[in-house]
């Protein structure tokens, strides 16, 4: 009993490494979450640096694992919230002369 426990947690372990090894993996498993959210199409050299720069390795194994343990909403809210959060850092919505205050003369 205890051999058959012990092979089923190795093969756990086995596929976590894998998936939290294999770079294209994530930048498909990105996509498939933020098309969730978002349908516009982003580039997978985006994402790909989206994944290996902001996330990193230890950021997509836990999205991942969260996927896993709440569901894919779960995951999903994850990611696109981190995605949010980066391209505002990044890219931050222009202001307009509405929301700065001034006045424009007509």
């Amino acid at each position: 009993m205890h051999g058959s426990g012990q092979r089923v947690t190795s093969w756990v372990v086995v596929g976590w490494l894998f998936r939290s090894l294999y770079w294209p993996g994530h930048v498909q498993y990105l996509r498939k979450q933020l098309r969730a959210f978002d349908a516009t199409q982003r580039e997978a050299g985006i994402l790909g640096k989206f994944a290996e720069n902001y996330l990193r390795r230890d950021g997509m194994f836990i999205v991942r694992l969260i996927g896993m343990n709440m569901g894919e909403v779960g995951g999903r809210v994850v990611a696109s919230s981190t995605w949010v959060v980066c391209t505002w850092a990044r890219w931050p919505p222009a202001r307009s002369s509405a929301d700065s205050g001034t006045t424009t003369a007509s």
